[in-house]
């Protein structure tokens, strides 16, 4: 599901399963998040050595909850008056973002400092729902009304409306690092500059995340979604796919790192599906000339390899 930190997060299905936490590289051994004090529970973001997502007993309302690392250490971020629940979406460490619930598929975006008691509500006067996807440093993006992308600086009344393309009225704003926000329109993936507000078509299929100079997500390629990364432009587009062994019909990419390294997955004919990590890998000396006469190229100067 994500990835930041040298952690990467996740789940696995059936006897034994839950929200999973790997660290690495080589990301090899794995911690079971799942509480024993809830019935159900399941991690969404990961940055700065924290984890955050929902828990719940059967029957009860979603709790927001943040991890350090352990299925014991969490807190509760739950805050009572939003009756239907609240869940974290992601983290940067030091704040929380999410929603809660004002009722039947309503929700408010809500920023955390850590405790239930630091809890911010984002929701703009004369929109009737909101949620929050990211959030780096003193900025937080999310959508309104479901598909009408924005940001905050840590309050309602400052949140800005995020440009689309002419012609466009929705879009989805899923992540931020830096001055990067990523998500998608209706022409495709889609970056904006957080600073400047300008708008770049990274084209067709959606961006999922950013490292603050990478971008990771997924296009449709002959009938199925495969795994893909971009470094700011729609030129410099890989198809993460073609690095997975053979048999693989599917992929998605959900997270990228600081290092570079993405992670999703791909499912095989059979439906099952299996957790990789995509390495970036600098070329010998293709790499070296690269960047001496033409500058950092990212990922168009690499190749990977699949964990």
């Amino acid at each position: 599901m994500g990835a930041g930190g040298g952690q990467i997060i996740g789940a696995g299905f059936g006897e034994g399963g839950g929200p999973f936490l790997w660290e690495g590289p080589p990301y090899k051994k794995y911690v079971n998040l799942h509480p024993a004090e809830f019935d159900v529970s399941a991690v969404i973001g990961v940055g700065g050595g924290k984890q955050v997502g929902y828990a719940r007993v059967q029957g009860d309302r979603d709790h927001a909850l943040m991890w350090s690392g352990s299925a014991q250490k969490y807190v509760d971020l739950d805050v009572a008056s939003y009756e239907t629940g609240t869940l974290a979406w992601n983290t940067d460490g030091k704040s929380q973002v999410g929603a809660g619930g004002v009722g039947p598929s309503i929700g408010h975006a809500l920023l955390w400092q850590g405790t239930p008691e630091s809890v911010v509500d984002l929701h703009p006067e004369g929109y009737q729902s909101s949620q929050g996807y990211g959030v780096c440093g003193d900025r937080q993006i999310g959508n309104l009304e479901g598909n009408i992308p924005c940001m905050w600086t840590g309050a309602a009344e400052s949140m800005i409306l995020l440009p689309l393309p002419k012609g466009l009225s929705h879009g989805f704003a899923y992540a931020i690092q830096g001055d990067q926000i990523v998500g998608s329109t209706t022409d495709g993936a889609t970056l904006w500059n957080a600073d400047t507000l300008e708008i770049t078509s990274l084209g067709g299929g959606g961006a999922i995340d950013t490292n603050g100079l990478q971008q990771a997500g997924l296009r449709g390629v002959d009938g199925d979604f495969h795994a893909f990364a971009w470094s700011g432009s729609e030129e410099s587009a890989i198809d993460l796919h073609q690095f997975l062994p053979k048999g693989y019909r599917e992929s998605r990419a959900l997270g990228i790192d600081e290092s570079g390294a993405i992670v999703g997955w791909a499912r095989r004919p059979n439906m099952n599906q299996q957790p990789f990590v995509w390495t970036p890998v600098p070329e010998p000396s293709s790499f070296l000339a690269l960047t001496l006469g033409l500058g950092l190229l990212g990922l168009l100067a690499r190749r990977y390899k699949v964990r």
